[in-house]
């Protein structure tokens, strides 16, 4: 089975494109070729169209009912199915020559001249000798004009010679030497269309129709199939279908395969230039704004306050006995030769508790820490100032962003230039790209080595923060140890001081015995030895001594239930001071917690609104290197574009031994700018 057209362009470029858009490029192979082909090659492949005065399709005359008013262009018509603007008008009171200059659908019809009589009138109107053909005129072989039949009953042709654009105007004069003629005719073309003059007048309607030729005084009626036609030889290009097998010149089949081969890669390096223009539009409006929108907002927890203790001052506990005014030896008369010992002494009982002070116990030095944030600041302005300057560069509808020498204006981007078909400015452009993408690339990696040291800083920080918290944590449990150990001491030291002073009562009611039993054997013995009856200074001895006894009692009873009291007074303000403070730092410590707590929380959420903008961070630049690769094979591309350009050249050269292929765009105005430079 035969190739097609298209697939030996797959073949060529090993690509898999579709036939429908390869065929646009072959149809380009082929005009290039026909615009290239010196003129004696083409008129293997030359075409002819005939130019008639009168199409078929609109010569057919047309009748119509019409008011005029004279003196009024204006004529009334109630229906105007088949009139066009330009169509003669013919009939009573409608000057010679007159058309139609304007119409209004089934109303009115405006003429090119007035009427010369009014009322309801006749009409006919013919279609106008028709001039000019619309055909392309850029590889027109030859031109002729028949002129009426020879001897043999054969059409005589006339070849028609050129007229510049400068002399059209000789064409319209009647008495100018230049005028042309039915023996020698001329053509010349304007505004897209080829003009024969004298124009052919062939009827090919069925009708008798009927012009004025410059100059003429009366009209010529021309019979259906007579006048002469007009004769355009031109070279087309062949029209190529994806049926096509091969082109219609077998020899030049290459040279278009080739072309087609270069306009497939420009369609390849377009549309990686799409990819490229999308993916920067993606990093630039989604993962680089996302990444901002989803950086962390700086947030602060305020600590907790240290708590104020309250106050607890006093002195140490001192209680002293009472006086005892009596004594034993007042109430007995003396008694010779005896000498009674000495009374004990109830003053030496006494009480000194410890001074209770313990708000020193319970101080911390240090404060407690707070998380100091890191800062950092992310600066886009070089990566969006060179991603935007890589995407005009690639693509823009309008002006190239950059940083130019003078006038943006005389700048274009790769996608102009490759619509102007100019492969040298469309690879310096793609080049320019590729510097702006990389450039792009490490302002990227400049903010994404900022973002890790943000983000260390911030590990830092919090690693730190814990670690002061522990310590603080650990002093606050030391400060309450120590006035809990101070509390418990004061404690012991009260009960040391009221068990010496229990001592000090036993030790007192110890020596009182010992003194009423050493006077009863100093008085017993005194009895004995000088025979006095001593019972009745016994008595009354006892009687002393029992009273002081009973008033000692009494006074050391009073004495120990003062001490009792204000030691219970001093046990009581130590215990509500410890139980406060106690709870005061058990609060103290919970909002501790809490505060730390909340701190990690928040330096949790930090972290992870950090990891989640890295996140799109990475994939912006993950896709900087998907555009670099797209910007890589997009040169690629254009150079293999290049090259099946020059090998189609080169194949022309060798079909005609000449270079007759056209510069492509730009090249001969770049030469002449530099030469005139």
């Amino acid at each position: 089975m035969a190739i097609k057209l298209w697939e030996k362009v797959n073949n060529l470029t090993g690509l898999s494109s579709k036939s429908r858009n390869l065929l646009p490029s072959l149809e380009a192979g082929a005009r290039f070729l026909v615009a290239s082909l010196p003129e004696k090659f083409l008129w293997s492949i030359a075409s002819s169209t005939e130019i008639v005065g009168w199409d078929s399709d609109k010569a057919i005359n047309t009748s119509k009912n019409g008011t005029l008013t004279d003196g009024s262009p204006t004529v009334n018509i109630s229906a105007t199915s088949g009139l066009e603007v330009g169509m003669l008008v013919t009939g009573d009171g409608v000057p010679s020559g007159t058309t139609i200059s304007s119409m209004v659908a089934d109303s009115n019809i405006g003429m090119s001249a007035d009427a010369t009589s009014s009322g309801s009138k006749s009409l006919t109107f013919k279609h106008p000798l028709s001039e000019g053909s619309g055909i392309a005129y850029d590889k027109i072989l030859s031109v002729y004009r028949e002129d009426s039949f020879d001897a043999n009953g054969n059409k005589i042709k006339r070849i028609c010679e050129e007229v510049s654009d400068k002399g059209v105007h000789i064409f319209d004069e009647a008495t100018s030497l230049l005028r042309p003629t039915k023996m020698f005719p001329k053509y010349y073309k304007l505004a897209g269309k080829i003009y024969i003059k004298p124009a052919p007048d062939y009827n090919d309607s069925s009708d008798t129709q009927s012009y004025t030729k410059i100059g003429a005084s009366s009209s010529d009626d021309i019979t259906a199939g007579g006048g002469d036609k007009g004769v355009i030889v031109y070279a087309a290009p062949p029209s190529i279908d994806e049926n096509s097998e091969q082109w219609i010149l077998a020899e030049y089949e290459n040279v278009a395969i080739y072309y087609a081969a270069s306009l497939d890669m420009k369609r390849l390096c377009q549309s990686y230039r799409d990819e490229i223009k999308t993916h920067l539009t993606t990093i630039t409006g989604t993962y680089l704004s996302n990444f901002e929108g989803n950086l962390p907002v700086a947030y602060s927890v305020s600590p907790p306050s240290k708590p104020s203790l309250p106050d607890l001052s006093s002195n140490a506990i001192v209680v002293n006995m009472d006086n005892i005014p009596d004594y034993v030896d007042q109430s007995v008369p003396n008694l010779v030769g005896i000498s009674l010992p000495t009374i004990p002494n109830i003053q030496t009982i006494s009480y000194t508790g410890p001074t209770a002070n313990f708000t020193e116990a319970f101080s911390i030095s240090s404060s407690l820490p707070t998380f100091n944030k890191p800062t950092s600041v992310f600066n886009w302005t070089e990566t969006d100032d060179a991603l935007q300057k890589a995407k005009n560069l690639i693509d823009t509808d309008t002006l190239v962003g950059g940083d130019v020498p003078s006038s943006a204006a005389d700048f274009s981007s790769a996608q102009e230039w490759l619509q102007e078909e100019d492969p040298e400015m469309v690879t310096a452009v793609l080049s320019t790209a590729a510097q702006e993408l990389s450039r792009g690339q490490i302002e990227l990696s400049k903010q994404q080595r900022e973002l890790e040291k943000f983000s260390q800083d911030v590990d830092s920080e919090s690693q730190r923060f814990n670690s002061d918290v522990t310590k603080f944590r650990a002093e606050l449990e030391k400060a309450q140890a120590e006035g809990s150990t101070k509390s418990n001491n004061f404690s012991a030291k009260v009960q040391d001081a009221q068990m010496k002073m229990q001592q000090q009562i036993e030790q007192y009611k110890s020596d009182l015995a010992r003194y009423s039993t050493n006077c009863e054997m100093l008085i017993s013995e005194y009895g004995q030895k000088s025979g006095i009856d001593v019972q009745i200074y016994q008595a009354k001895f006892q009687e002393a001594l029992q009273k002081y006894s009973s008033k000692s009692e009494s006074t050391i009873q009073k004495f120990s239930s003062e001490v009792q009291k204000q030691v219970a007074e001093e046990s009581r303000k130590v215990q509500e001071f410890t139980s406060k403070t106690s709870q005061l730092l058990q609060n103290y410590s919970a909002e501790i917690q809490s505060y730390s707590t909340e701190v990690q929380s928040e330096a949790q959420k930090y972290a992870n609104g950090l990891q989640k903008a890295s996140s799109y961070f990475g994939e912006a630049n993950a896709l900087m290197q998907v555009v670099g690769e797209f910007n890589a094979k997009c040169q690629m591309a254009q150079q293999d574009s290049q090259d099946y350009y020059q090998r189609a050249v080169n194949e022309l050269r060798a079909i005609t031994g000449v270079l007759t292929a056209p510069e492509q765009q730009q090249q001969s105005q770049r030469r002449e700018q530099g030469a005139s430079t």
